[in-house]
Parts: structure tokens; C-alpha cells; sequence
């Protein structure tokens, strides 16, 4: 069969009628990924824009056969075609298999566009900056985290979650299993247990003095490991309490 020719045959039928009532989609007569941008675009049922690019597909295999740049690009569009979660869709088992095979049988070994690649450093780390969570770097203003401490005060995990965080972490090893502190770390727990009478100014502008930082963290739900740093000079703020160094 002579696939391009059957390709340019549907192509004209869509350009010289008025385009189909119901759902339609925009084709590139030349696919952008070879072609680059351009405004050769027809309307086309669904049926056949799955059909051009199954079409396109078996043209350029036919043409330059399955190693080449331009047919493995066919083949990924086509592939993403059968891959589309939509009900208007065209979609066929058959198609569907073969098209799958042939785009797996080109992403692997050698047939892969980074095959014997590697990134460079610079590139990397932009990929790491890309990839790093949408707060990285960023702190939440004492504001927010009052407000986010408000949201979780008095919320407690359903039996059914509780039942689900056990058995996920069941078998797990406690994260100091086996292990011993450092010296270090030990000098550094002892001086972040030395401190005892302490001043804070609250979340209201209160200046509140205390000597037991465990019952004072237990009375106003904080959290001591974070509450402790914020004594030790470590941190600015927890849960809307500052330093009070007046």
C-alpha cells in the first residue's frame, strides 16, 4: 500500500469541504516534530486524525525504515494517540498493540536518543533545582505557620488510618537502631538540655517567663525539638513564639 499517498488523499478531502459538525481536532499536514511550526493545519474527525497519524506512521517506516529520527518521532506521535484517555478517540486493538511494540523497540538500547549520553554538571543541577519542592529555600511566615498549627490542633488520625499507618510501618527499624551518637551530638543534646529559664513572647504579644521548657511545649501543643532550637538562638520563631531577649 502506498501510505503517503492514501495520507495526501485524506488531507485534501479535509481542506476542500466544510468542516464536520460534532467533535473535530487540528492536524499539521507536516508534523511540527519534523517540520517545526507551521500553518498547514486541517480539521479532522477524531476517527481521522487517528487514522493520519497511523498512516504517517507506516509512511515514514516504509520510507526510511525504524531507525531513523524522523520515523521514531512518527512512531511516539502515533503511540501518544493510542495512548489518549478520551472518549472521542479513535481506537483499535490491533493498532493499538502494534504501535506500542514498535515504540518500545525504540526507546531501548542503543535505539534510545540518550543512549552513551550523560548530563553535564551544569545541566544537572539545574535539573535538581527544577525537581526540588515548591518551598525549597522558602520559609512560611509565622503567620502562616499559626494559622497551620490552628488547622491541625484537635485533629486525631481515624481508626482506619491508624490501622493503615501501623501496617505500613510494621517490620520498619526504628531510625537510631544500631547506632550511637557521636560525641559531638552528644556535647551538642547536653547544651540543648541545659536551658532552663527562658522568656518568649507569645503569639499575642505576651512576655511569658518559664523555667521547664518540656511542660511549657506540653501546654501549648509545640513541638520541644523545634522549641528548643528556637532557645538556643537556632531558629526565629515556632508557631508564632519568639525569643524574648529584653
Amino acid at each position: 500500500m502506498n501510505y503517503l499517498k492514501v495520507y495526501c488523499n485524506l488531507i485534501r478531502k479535509a481542506e476542500n469541504r466544510t468542516p464536520p459538525k460534532g467533535y473535530t481536532e487540528k492536524h499539521h499536514t507536516f508534523p511540527v516534530s519534523i517540520f517545526g511550526k507551521n500553518n498547514r493545519i486541517v480539521v479532522l474527525t477524531a476517527r481521522e486524525h487517528y487514522i493520519a497519524h497511523a498512516l504517517l506512521e507506516r509512511a515514514f517506516i516504509k520510507r526510511y525504515g525504524l531507525n531513523k529520527i524522523k520515523t521514531q518521532k512518527m512512531i511516539k506521535a502515533f503511540w501518544c494517540m493510542n495512548n489518549q484517555k478520551t472518549k472521542n478517540t479513535y481506537l483499535n486493538s490491533h493498532l493499538y498493540e502494534s504501535s506500542k511494540i514498535r515504540y518500545i523497540d525504540n526507546i531501548k538500547g542503543e535505539n534510545h536518543h540518550w543512549y552513551g549520553k550523560k548530563h553535564s554538571q551544569e545541566t544537572k543541577e539545574k535539573m535538581r533545582k527544577r525537581e526540588a519542592h515548591p518551598m525549597s529555600g522558602k520559609t512560611h511566615s509565622d503567620e502562616t505557620k499559626t494559622k497551620m498549627s490552628k488547622s491541625h490542633t484537635g485533629k486525631k488520625h481515624t481508626e482506619e488510618t491508624r490501622r493503615k499507618l501501623s501496617k505500613s510501618n510494621k517490620g520498619r527499624h526504628p531510625g537510631m537502631l544500631g547506632k550511637r551518637h557521636t560525641e559531638e551530638t552528644k556535647q551538642k543534646m547536653t547544651e540543648n538540655s541545659k536551658v532552663k529559664s527562658f522568656s518568649v513572647i507569645s503569639p499575642t504579644g505576651e512576655i511569658i517567663h518559664s523555667k521547664n521548657a518540656t511542660q511549657f511545649c506540653k501546654d501549648n501543643n509545640l513541638r520541644q525539638s523545634n522549641f528548643c532550637l528556637l532557645l538556643n538562638g537556632k531558629r526565629k520563631s515556632h508557631k508564632g513564639f519568639r525569643l524574648y531577649t529584653g
